[in-house]
Order: structure tokens, then C-alpha cells, then sequence
């Protein structure tokens, strides 16, 4: 099994883990979360601060394809981007 990332909109990416547990994998992306913002990027010499949003959840045995997967991925990082820029939400809970 393999790992896939993937452009789904436009400021909008998709990471599928494979495999692993769901804690790991929300360390990682809240590790990610914090480099991308502590990383600033210069710009014709103008320094850029970039921030960034993550929706997390696991496959369920109620789902039925993956786009039922990215559809809650999506509403979740829906939900983080309403809380506030440069937010991490996770949703791993069967309902």
C-alpha cells in the first residue's frame, strides 16, 4: 500500500495515509502544521508568512468509497478553517 497526495481545489491538497494509526498521523500533520508556519518564504524581497489548515479522519466501515472519505476530510478542514486560520480538526469517532 502506498501513500497519496493529491491537489483536490485550488488551495486545497489531499494526503491518504494507507496505513497507520489515526494519533500518529495527527502528530505528523500538527508537526507539518507548525513548520509551515515557522517557515516564512521571501518573496522579491518581501517576507511572506504562510499558515495552513488540516481536516482529519480515518476510513470507516460505514463508508462506502473514498470519496465519502475525502467528503468528510473536506468538512472538516471546513470546520478548522472556521475556527480559524492555521487550525488542525480531527474527526476519527464512528458517527
Amino acid at each position: 500500500m502506498i501513500d497519496i497526495l493529491g491537489r483536490v481545489g485550488g488551495e486545497e491538497f489531499c494526503i491518504i495515509f494507507a496505513t497507520g494509526e489515526a494519533e500518529r498521523i495527527e502528530d505528523k500533520i500538527e508537526l507539518f502544521r507548525q513548520y509551515i508556519e515557522n517557515h516564512n518564504v521571501i518573496y522579491e524581497e518581501t517576507q511572506i508568512n504562510i499558515t495552513s489548515s488540516f481536516g482529519i479522519t480515518c476510513f470507516r466501515k460505514y463508508m462506502t468509497n473514498a470519496n465519502e472519505l475525502v467528503k468528510t476530510a473536506d468538512d472538516i478542514l471546513y470546520k478548522a478553517k472556521r475556527e480559524g486560520e492555521n487550525n488542525l480538526c480531527v474527526k476519527i469517532t464512528e458517527s
